[in-house]
Formats: C-alpha cells, structure tokens, sequence
C-alpha cells in the first residue's frame, strides 16, 4: 500500500469513527494527491461541514475533481449541487448530464433524479414515457422512491397504460421497505379495491404504518377512522400528531372533542384558534361555549389574520 492509499484508509476509518478533523488531514493529504475516491470524501466533508467550515463552493470543486475521475458518486453529487444550485449556479441540463454520467456505472440515484427530470421537464424536455424508463431501472435496483413513482405512474397512466394491479406491485415493494407515501397509497387501494381486493382491515395497518413515520395524510386519515368508529381518544392521538404537523383540517373536530370530554378551556381554545379557517361554525361555537364557561363576562372579539393580499 502506498503512501496516498494509506492515508486515505486511515482518514477514512476516522472519518467513519466521526473523528472528522483528525480524518480530513489524511483524505486532504490523498485528495491532492490525485485520489478519486479521497477526493470525493474531502468534498462530502466540505459539503456538510464535517472537520471544516461548511462550504458548497469547495465541495463542488472536489466533487468535480473526482467525477471527471469517474466516481459515480461524485458525478451523481455534482449533478444534485446544480439540481440544487448549491455551489453552483443551478443549471438542471448539466444536472442531468453528470446524472447520466452517473447512470452508466448504474447508480440508482442518478436514475431516479434522471426519471424526475423527465417528469417535470427539468433540464429536458418533459416525457412521462423516458420518466417511467428511468424510474424502472432505478426500482428494479430497489430504490423505494423509485419504485413508488413507478407505482405512481401506473395508477394514473402516465407514460404507460393505466395498471392498478402493476400500481399495487410496486405501491407494496416501496411500501414494505418503508416508504410513507407508497403506504399510504397502497392503504388508498385496500380502501377502494383499486388493484386488490377491498380490505378495509389492510387498509388500517398501511395507513397506520405510514402515520406512524409522519405522513400527515395517514394521520388524519387514521384520526378520522377512530373518530368514525367512536374511539376519540385514539382519534385525538393522531389529530394531534397532524397538528404538530402544521395541518388545520381538524382543529374543529378537536375543539367538539374537547368539549365531550368537558375539558372546555382547550375546547375554548381550539374554537378561536379555529374561526379563521372554519369561519361562522366556529365562531358560534366558540361564542356558545365563552357565554357558558363565563355568563355575564362580554365576549371578546376574534381577530382574523390580516389578508397579505390586501
């Protein structure tokens, strides 16, 4: 082993050690030294700061140095800084030209970025039959994004003809690697019978799974199940955890909650909270239940949030 290479293997057992400033020294060292794969770790650090002040400028130059070297992970780097414009002025056609650099060592990720591209028209021209080619490969190496894009496609019949059972097929390989949206819309199917049988109990658990990883659609999804089944408690868990989430669709259902359980100071508060999306339902509720908790006392006045179009 030679003195480059040494210092590499050393920088990056440091490096994976978390040790970042003593491993930079070392990838540095091999880096300049002409190391492809050193030079492709010295810009991942520059990237996110690790052992040296963050700077996208410096980790597109190293980036750069080993993409032209054929490191595929660099090229699919380098493609995603002018995705982004980080670094770099953004620029999707060269995006898409060091994706498909990256391609050819087939790197799955460049052939899911390569397959956006294509569905959104990003640096070439907009095609739903090259976006579903190049998702496709990407889902046949197991990419769970790609394979729910995939699924995705077929449900809708974009670039291919519209399958709910092929929809299903791949909704369930992303689904089963974890894949929050591909859960949700595989519970979607069990819901509707779209390419499977209807079972309202699969359903659940998918829907339940995808909540479960922060998918707000699933939350209030599952919310909305216990509520209809009379579990408010259950209902309020997952109400709540979609409010964290930034949602509002079900502050009204929570206030009504709320104000079953005679807990009225939430209620009171949810309602008001409540008026500006829901309007009068929740202004005469929250004025009913002010009268109620303080008879006597005026109501004060809610204050709508000024319109910023105004």
């Amino acid at each position: 082993m030679d003195e480059i290479e040494k210092a590499f293997q050393e920088g990056s057992a440091l490096y994976k050690a978390e040790s970042y400033s003593d491993a930079v020294k070392k990838i540095q060292f091999a880096a300049k030294h002409g190391h492809a794969d050193a030079q492709y770790r010295f810009g991942e650090c520059y990237y996110y700061g690790q052992g040296v002040i963050q700077n996208y400028e410096e980790a597109v130059k190293w980036y750069r140095k080993a993409a032209e070297q054929g490191d595929a992970d660099a090229q699919f780097n380098l493609g995603f800084c002018y995705y982004e414009g980080q670094g770099v002025i953004q620029n999707y056609e060269e995006a898409v030209k060091w994706y498909r650099k990256a391609d050819e060592q087939g790197d799955a990720d460049a052939q899911f970025n390569l397959g956006f591209c294509y569905y959104e028209g990003q640096g070439v021209i907009q095609n739903y039959e090259e976006a579903v080619k190049w998702y496709r490969k990407a889902a046949e190496q197991g990419d769970a994004d790609a394979q729910f894009n995939l699924g995705f496609c077929y449900y809708e019949g974009q670039g291919v003809i519209q399958n709910y059972e092929e929809a299903v097929k791949w909704y369930r390989k992303a689904a089963e690697q974890g894949n929050a949206d591909a859960q949700y819309s595989l519970a979607g199917c069990y819901m509707s019978g779209d390419g499977v049988r209807q079972d309202y109990g699969v359903a659940l658990k998918w829907y339940l799974e995808a909540a479960k990883q922060g998918n707000v659609e699933a939350m209030v999804t599952v919310g909305d199940w216990y509520s209809e089944d009379g579990n408010d408690d259950e209902a309020l868990n997952w109400y709540l955890q979609s409010f964290e989430e930034g949602d509002t669709r079900r502050y009204f259902r929570v206030a009504s909650i709320y104000e079953d359980q005679k807990n009225y100071k939430k209620a009171l508060d949810l309602y008001n909270i409540a008026v500006p999306i829901f309007g009068q339902m929740a202004e005469e509720r929250y004025e009913s239940l002010f009268a109620q908790l303080y008879p006597g006392t005026p109501i004060p006045k809610i204050d709508f949030p000024e319109d910023d179009d105004e």
